[in-house]
């Protein structure tokens, strides 16, 4: 997206920065144990450093924009729009200009008030320093940390999603939304407790909630429009039995954000799910170790056709949802549904076993990362490679988990035993690379696809849910990539994940 249609003039810029700066009051807390100097000087604090705070959460959030959040927006708008059967023009151009501009003051309105509550935190610890020491060290040390942004970034790479889609259903007229959950061991208990539910656009959902990102940061929900003729009996009965919740009823602190969201927005760097509400070893987003988020480099390459593998038809899919049912999943340790979706287009076919050299050799002539992925036995890394195909379950889709990069053998380390008798490291320790032809998708690229794919599975979406292994897998995709990581126990180097879908189009060294 052309910066130009994007950004304010500085003089449209500094009027709004007025405005929100006269309307913002964070008072300091009262139970707080300030010194008297701190309680005489905070309202001047609150006016130097609230500007300053605004206008870089301004610059991080058009940077995102630019990069990443904008061509997201207009991705999924133009997705719902060719689902509806409209063809737009210029109209989301200007849906996505009014988005980055409304939307865009009211997140750095929300984070610069989130910003001064945090100051408040740090200053008994810290006003030793001098003023101007402070100032410098709070923004420098957290305004731009590697876990917030991230966590922004996260938050608002699927909102654009869910806020793109919404506009669009708006208008070409569609009366409903309704909210997709995965229901799988990473889905918290918020969304669980939302999935398939469905309201007039008009109205927030029963949790109080206008779109699924305001529930929770992180929140990778799915939001889709619908018309009468798309509801059943049953949907329109419960509707019917619901108590409305207008938009114009959540918190009037946030009556000119373009959603209204609720108070728990305002928690976007503060939040953690409750404790085991995703499963055991699973955590949402917005709750991990700090993360190097390289916003600059984030591109958008989101394919514009969509074309699904017909053997994974609706009535196919949903013949296997009904076959392996919630408690055969919640019991299984794979994911059968995945399983049997893989050699139905034979995903389940061997790789092909190489010599290290030769592998070495192929990754560097075709210029394709070396994956190393950990088990717990040398048995598991035998049936990898000539074994039973085996579907993991995984935080950020399902499928078979490889990491690559410089510490990309470090992370695999961690997930292999010890040393044990004529046990090592290496007899655990599966190193491998995907062919040269494999089909790889990005892992945000396969978000934006999924509410148009939910679409066009009526009957099977239940069971699809919105997990990114068998988006994927109905795509055709061979694997996803993940973005590279930084993790504080790899200081000297980076590690990305790669989930293998099609284990035929891997290459593994004997």
């Amino acid at each position: 997206m052309p910066k130009k249609d994007v950004d304010f003039s500085e003089a449209d810029f500094k009027k709004e920065v007025n405005k929100i700066l006269k309307s913002m009051d964070v008072p300091l807390d009262p139970d707080g144990n300030y010194p008297e100097e701190v309680k005489e000087l905070w309202p001047a604090i609150q006016s130097k450093l609230g500007k300053k705070l605004l206008a870089k959460n301004w610059r991080v959030w058009t940077t995102m924009w630019t990069n990443v959040i904008g061509p997201t927006y207009v991705s999924a708008a133009k997705e719902a729009a060719k689902y509806a059967g409209v063809k737009y023009k210029g109209e989301i151009g200007a849906f996505a200009k009014k988005y980055h501009r409304d939307h865009g003051l009211q997140l750095c309105k929300t984070l610069t008030e989130t910003d001064l509550q945090r100051v408040q935190d740090q200053i008994v610890d810290n006003w030793g320093i001098g003023e101007k020491a402070f100032e410098k060290k709070f923004q420098d040390d957290y305004i731009g940390s590697e876990a917030r942004l991230k966590t922004i970034y996260r938050s608002e790479h699927a909102r654009a999603i869910s806020e793109g889609t919404l506009e669009v259903g708006q208008e070409v007229g569609h009366q409903y939304k309704q909210w997709w959950c995965a229901e799988d061991e990473r889905s918290c208990e918020i969304c669980m407790a939302h999935h398939e539910e469905v309201v007039p656009m008009d109205e927030a959902f029963s949790g109080g909630f206008a779109i699924p990102q305001d529930s929770h940061p992180s929140c990778r929900c799915v939001l889709i429009t619908l018309e009468e003729s798309d509801l059943s009996d049953d949907q329109k009965a419960r509707m019917a039995s619901r108590d409305p919740i207008s938009l114009d009823d959540l918190d009037p602190t946030f009556q000119n954000s373009p959603w209204k969201s609720n108070e728990a927005f305002r928690q976007v760097l503060n939040y953690k799910c409750p404790e085991g509400s995703h499963g055991p070893g699973f955590s949402c987003g917005g709750e991990g170790p700090a993360e190097k988020s390289d916003i600059k480099s984030l591109k958008n390459q989101t394919s514009k056709k969509i074309s699904i593998n017909p053997k994974l038809n609706d009535t196919a899919l949903e013949k296997i949802g009904k076959q392996y049912d919630s408690a055969t999943m919640g019991s299984s340790r794979q994911d059968m549904r995945l399983n049997r979706m893989a050699k139905l287009v034979g995903f389940d076919g061997k790789p092909k076993i190489v010599s290290e050299v030769e592998l070495e050799q192929y990754t560097k002539e075709n210029k394709l990362d070396i994956m190393y992925r950990g088990v717990s036995s040398s048995e598991h890394a035998e049936q990898f490679k000539t074994g039973e195909y085996w579907a993991g379950k995984g935080l950020n889709g399902n499928g078979t988990y490889a990491a690559y990069g410089s510490e990309g053998k470090s992370l695999a380390k961690k997930y292999a035993p010890s040393e044990m008798g004529d046990i090592t490291f290496d007899d655990c320790i599966i190193k491998m690379c995907m062919t040269k032809d494999a089909k790889i998708i990005n892992y945000d690229d396969l978000i934006s696809k999924i509410p148009k794919v939910l679409k066009m599975f009526p009957k099977a979406k239940t069971y699809i849910g919105s997990d990114e292994g068998k988006i994927a897998t109905i795509l055709g995709y061979d694997a996803i990539r993940l973005p590279p990581e930084d993790n504080d126990a790899y200081k000297e180097g980076s590690w990305g994940n790669v989930i293998i879908l099609n284990r035929s189009k891997v290459m593994v060294v004997k």
